[in-house]
């Protein structure tokens, strides 16, 4: 008799004291997921990402980078790889200014390679503690390495809000919504948007559901626009 076995298996270490908000200027995550069924049908999943932040006093520092890959009977259905480094500087209460760069290959999606870098500001409209709204605007140059076209520079420019609005202590609904338009087309613009709810369960664990979409105006040729990604992780904070 077949039997069908479902396994999932989520965890994000975060170096902070506690699962609370970090009181110093440093904080940072480590996260690996893990889906796998048999039976019927034999697909499996693996993510990992990794984040490290410290807050502008005055110099702030963010990296971040995930990698993920999926196979469905043993064929290969998912491969995207991700990293980012931005460095901030605090110039009031309100305002920081940023200069940072993005690496990103989607095998899917018919991305060899995509470097962007990126200079801006940040306006900090609520600071909490209900509401954090902060505002993204700058500048951008992009270098385009596609499977089945030409490589391709050009600039831009992006846009982006982050928004967190805390329910109560350790439960929290964060949104990122970033714009990329392109100075030599028109048409040519992308979206990126991560929603993600999380609740502590205890000072150690929590619960972390995100829904991540990826929007491109023009993909390239024989690829759609449009990529998601849905996730449930439990975090662990130590």
């Amino acid at each position: 008799m077949r039997t069908t076995r479902w396994m999932m298996v989520a965890l994000l270490v975060a170096v902070t004291a506690s699962a609370e908000e970090p009181t110093g200027p440093w904080s940072g995550s480590l996260g690996l997921s893990y889906i796998a069924t048999s039976g019927n049908s034999d697909t499996g999943s693996l993510g990992i990402e990794a984040t490290v932040k410290r807050k502008p006093e005055p110099w702030g520092l963010e990296i971040s980078a995930l990698a993920f890959r999926a196979e469905q009977d043993g064929v290969k259905t998912a491969d995207r790889a991700f990293g980012r480094a931005r460095v901030q500087m605090a110039l009031s209460g309100s305002w920081d200014v940023f200069g940072g760069v993005t690496v990103e290959q989607d095998d899917f999606a018919g991305l060899d390679l995509r470097a962007v870098a990126e200079a801006g500001a940040t306006f900090k409209a609520l600071t909490g503690p209900e509401h954090v709204l902060s505002f993204d605007i700058g500048a951008t140059y992009t270098r385009e390495e596609l499977t089945d076209a030409e490589n391709r520079d050009y600039a831009g420019a992006l846009a982006g809000v982050t928004y967190a609005y805390v329910l109560s202590e350790g439960a929290k609904i964060t949104e990122r919504l970033m714009f990329y338009p392109s100075f030599d087309e028109t048409d040519d613009w992308r979206l990126s948007s991560e929603t993600a709810a999380q609740a502590v369960l205890s000072r150690r664990f929590a619960l972390k559901l995100a829904y991540i979409l990826r929007y491109d105006n023009v993909p390239p040729i024989g690829y759609t626009s449009t990529d998601t990604t849905t996730t449930a992780s439990l975090v662990w904070s130590f």
